[in-house]
C-alpha cells in the first residue's frame, strides 16, 4: 500500500462535461422560446440582489438581468410578471438517494448507524419494484415543489436515472459500487461499467460513480473505480467520516463495521486500509476532485487533504440529526476558512423527514448562527453547482448561466434579507424551470 496520496492530476474531475452521447442530445435539444421574467426581488447571486428586477432568456440561458426599466425582452419573448415575489437560482442539492424514498417514515430514529444499515439491507430486499418506482417518482416531485432544480443522486439500479431523465430535472448521477472482498473487485467493477453504458443519455444528465466508503469497498475496486472516472471525466462521490466507528474499521479493522461485514459474510481478513478514512480514498485516488459526503469526523490533517486534492464536502444537516448527531459539532467553519467547497444536500428519506434543502439551511443557520444568509444560500446554489462539476454560472443567474430558476412567494420588509425569506419559506415554490423549461407552472407540476 503506498504511504502517501497519488500524486494530483493537472485537471480537476469536477467541471468536465458528460460523456459524448449526453453532449450529442443536449445539442439536439431544440431551444425554449424566449422569456422575460420581472419580480419585486431577483437574485443574481448570494451577495447581488436586484429590486423590480428583470432577467431576459435565450436559448435556454440568461441573456441579460439587471432593473426591470432598463432591460427589453426579446423578441417574441413571452413576458411573466410575478409582482411581489423572489426570483432566485434553482437550489442544488448535492446529495440524495431517491431510489430510497419509499422508505420514507419507516425506518429507525436514532439507531446506531449500523443497526440503521440492517433495517435498510432487509427493507430494501423486501421490497418490490413498484414500491421503489413510485417512492422515486414522490420524490422527485417533492424536490420540484420545494425549488430543486438540479440533484446529484446516488444509484444502485436504473430507476431513478430513467425517471429524472424525464422529469426535466438536472441531474448528476453517481452510480454506486461496493464491495469490501478484494477477491471480487474486478467482477465488481465490471457490473459498474456495464451500468454506466447503459445508464440513459439525457440533456440535464451527467454520470458519474461512487465507490460507496472504505468500510464497503475494498481498496482494490476504489482504485479500479477512481481510475475509471479519471479516464473518462467522470465526477465521483464518496460517502466519508460519517461515524466514528468509520475511521476505527479504517485503521484497525475492528469495531461494528467489522462486526457488520462479518455478519454479512463480506469481511476479508487483514483487507482493512490501515490508515484513517480520507488517507485511504486519496491512496486509491478517490478523493481528488471528488465529492467527499458528510465528513462529519474528520482526523487530524484531513481538512488540508480536502484542499490539496480538490474535494468538495456534501453536508446533510438534518440527516445527522435523524442519528441524533450534533449539529454544532461539524467542521463547516473551518472547512469553509480552507477554501473548501460546502454544499448543502438532504441524503434520503430513509434517514431524513424530507428533501427540502430550504430545511437544511435552516439546520445550519440555527447550528451556526455566525454565518451570514449569503454563506448559506452559496451552499444551496453555487456551492452545489461546483460540487457536482456544474458548467460555470450553473448556481447562479448571471448573464450566460442555464435560466435555472424558482420563484419563491413572499413579503420582503424594508432592511430585511430575501435570502432569509427563501429559506424561512416552507410553501411550495410557485414556479421552477431548468435552461429556460418551466418544470412547475404557477404551482403546477
Amino acid at each position: 500500500m503506498k504511504e502517501s496520496p497519488a500524486p494530483r492530476a493537472t485537471l480537476s474531475r469536477r467541471g468536465r462535461g458528460a460523456g459524448d452521447s449526453a453532449a450529442l442530445a443536449r445539442h439536439d435539444r431544440p431551444s425554449p422560446r424566449p422569456l422575460f421574467v420581472t419580480a419585486r426581488h431577483v437574485i443574481v447571486d448570494p451577495p447581488t440582489v436586484i429590486e423590480r428586477g428583470a432577467v431576459s432568456v435565450t436559448g435556454g440561458k440568461v441573456a441579460a438581468v439587471g432593473p426591470a426599466e432598463t432591460l427589453r425582452p426579446a423578441r417574441g419573448a413571452r413576458r411573466i410578471e410575478l409582482g411581489d415575489a423572489i426570483l432566485h437560482p434553482g437550489f442544488i442539492n448535492a446529495h440524495c438517494h431517491l431510489e430510497l424514498s419509499f422508505l420514507k417514515g419507516r425506518m429507525l430514529v436514532r439507531a446506531p448507524f449500523t443497526d440503521w444499515i440492517r433495517e435498510l439491507v432487509a427493507r430494501r430486499g423486501a421490497a418490490s419494484p413498484a414500491m421503489a418506482a413510485n417512492g422515486i417518482r414522490e420524490g422527485a416531485a417533492r424536490l420540484i415543489a420545494t425549488g430543486t432544480s438540479t440533484v446529484g443522486d446516488i444509484a444502485t439500479t436504473p430507476y431513478a436515472a430513467t425517471l429524472l431523465a424525464r422529469c426535466g430535472l438536472r441531474a448528476v448521477v453517481y452510480h454506486e459500487v461496493t464491495g469490501f472482498d478484494p477477491a471480487r473487485a474486478r467482477e465488481r467493477f465490471t457490473n459498474l461499467k456495464a451500468r454506466l453504458g447503459a445508464a440513459p443519455a439525457a440533456p440535464l444528465m451527467t454520470h458519474g460513480v461512487s465507490p460507496h466508503a472504505v468500510y464497503s469497498v475494498s481498496p482494490e475496486l476504489m482504485e479500479l473505480a477512481a481510475r475509471h472516472a479519471w479516464g473518462r471525466n467522470l465526477p465521483l462521490a464518496i460517502h466519508l467520516a460519517e461515524t466514528p466507528e468509520e475511521e476505527e474499521f479504517s485503521r484497525r479493522g475492528v469495531g461494528p463495521f467489522r462486526a457488520l461485514l462479518e455478519e454479512m459474510g463480506l469481511y476479508a481478513k487483514g483487507r482493512e486500509p490501515g490508515a484513517r478514512p480520507a488517507l485511504a480514498a486519496a491512496r486509491s485516488g478517490a478523493l481528488r476532485g471528488a465529492l467527499a459526503i458528510h465528513m462529519n469526523h474528520p482526523s487530524r490533517g484531513d481538512l488540508a487533504l480536502l484542499a490539496r486534492e480538490g474535494a468538495a464536502v456534501a453536508l446533510c444537516p438534518n440527516s445527522n440529526a435523524w442519528f441524533g448527531r450534533d449539529a454544532g459539532a461539524h467542521p463547516l467553519p473551518r472547512l469553509l476558512e480552507r477554501g473548501v467547497t460546502v454544499a448543502l444536500g438532504t441524503d434520503s428519506l430513509a434517514s431524513n423527514t424530507d428533501i427540502d434543502l430550504r430545511a437544511e439551511a435552516r439546520a445550519v443557520l440555527r447550528a451556526f448562527p455566525r454565518l451570514s444568509p449569503e454563506q448559506v444560500f452559496a451552499m444551496m446554489t453555487v456551492n452545489g453547482a461546483r460540487a457536482l462539476g456544474l458548467p460555470g454560472g450553473t448556481g447562479t443567474l448571471r448573464p450566460g448561466a442555464p435560466f435555472d430558476a424558482a420563484v419563491t412567494r413572499a413579503r420582503v420588509k424594508r432592511g430585511a434579507s430575501p435570502l432569509l425569506a427563501i429559506i424561512g419559506s416552507s410553501r411550495p415554490t410557485e414556479w421552477l424551470w431548468v435552461e429556460g423549461r418551466a418544470v412547475r407552472r404557477g404551482g403546477e407540476s
